[in-house]
C-alpha cells in the first residue's frame, strides 16, 4: 500500500477512535494473538499507526479538538476498558467479608490523572460507543459501568475471544442487565440451597477422589 492510501486510511480514524487504535496497536505489539484478527490484519498492511500519539494529536488538534480532550479521551478509555476487565476484583461477592480487598485504584479516574469535570467535559460516547441516550456524559459513562461491574454480582469474560460473543455479554451487563431483585426470605432460601450443593460436593469430592465433575463453579478434575 502506497504512503498516500495509509495515511488517507489511519486519516478516517479520530477522536475516540483513534485512542482505541494505539491502544491495540501497544497489544498488538506486545502479542500479535491478543488483538481480534481484522485488527492484526490491518496492522500487518497498514503498519503502526502515525509515527507518535504527538503527531497523531497534531492532527486531531487541526480537526478542532483540544489536545486536552485527547488526553481525556484517551485517558477515560483505559479507565472504562480496566472496568471490563477487572471490575470483578471490586465487585462485592463476599458477604461475610472475611477477605481483604486487593488494591483497585486503577479503577478510579484519579489513577489517569482525570477529574470528575474532564470526565463531565466528554460525550459519553467518546469512551463509551454503545452508550445509551440516558447515560451522557463521559462521568456518566464511568458511573454507570463502575456500578454494573462492581456491584454483587462479578463478570469475568476478557478471555472470550469471539469479537460477537464479546459485544453480546456486554450488551446484557451494561445495557439490559442481570441483576436479581430478592425478597428477605427469597435470600435466605438461596443461601440454604448452595449451603446444601457445596456441601455435597464435598462429600463426592471425598468419597470418589480422582474423578473428573462438574461442580457448581464449573468443570473440576479433582
Amino acid at each position: 500500500m502506497d504512503n498516500q492510501l495509509r495515511k488517507n486510511v489511519w486519516e478516517s480514524f479520530y477522536g475516540p477512535n483513534m485512542g482505541y487504535v494505539f491502544d491495540m496497536y501497544e497489544k498488538y505489539k506486545n502479542d500479535p494473538s491478543s488483538v481480534d484478527p481484522s485488527v492484526k490484519a490491518l496492522f500487518e498492511e497498514l503498519g503502526p499507526p502515525p509515527a507518535d500519539e504527538q503527531a497523531a494529536t497534531a492532527e486531531l488538534v487541526s480537526g478542532g479538538i483540544s489536545p486536552k480532550t485527547i488526553k481525556t479521551i484517551t485517558s477515560g478509555s483505559k479507565l472504562i476498558k480496566n472496568i471490563r476487565a477487572y471490575g470483578h476484583l471490586a465487585a462485592d461477592i463476599y458477604p461475610l467479608r472475611t477477605r481483604p480487598k486487593p488494591d483497585t485504584s486503577f479503577l478510579e479516574p484519579d489513577y489517569y490523572n482525570l477529574t470528575k469535570e474532564d470526565l463531565m467535559d466528554i460525550p459519553a460516547t467518546y469512551i463509551w460507543e454503545e452508550a445509551p441516550p440516558t447515560v451522557q456524559t463521559g462521568w456518566d459513562a464511568y458511573e454507570h459501568l463502575k456500578a454494573a461491574y462492581t456491584q454483587t454480582i462479578a463478570y469475568e469474560f476478557a478471555h472470550v475471544d469471539e469479537e460477537d460473543e464479546r459485544q453480546w455479554l456486554r450488551q446484557q451487563v451494561e445495557i439490559n442487565g442481570v441483576g436479581l431483585k430478592l425478597t428477605a426470605d427469597e435470600k435466605k432460601q438461596l443461601a440454604e440451597r448452595l449451603m446444601n450443593v457445596d456441601g455435597f460436593e464435598k462429600f463426592l469430592h471425598k468419597t470418589f477422589v480422582g474423578q473428573k465433575r462438574f461442580s457448581i463453579e464449573g468443570l473440576d478434575m479433582l
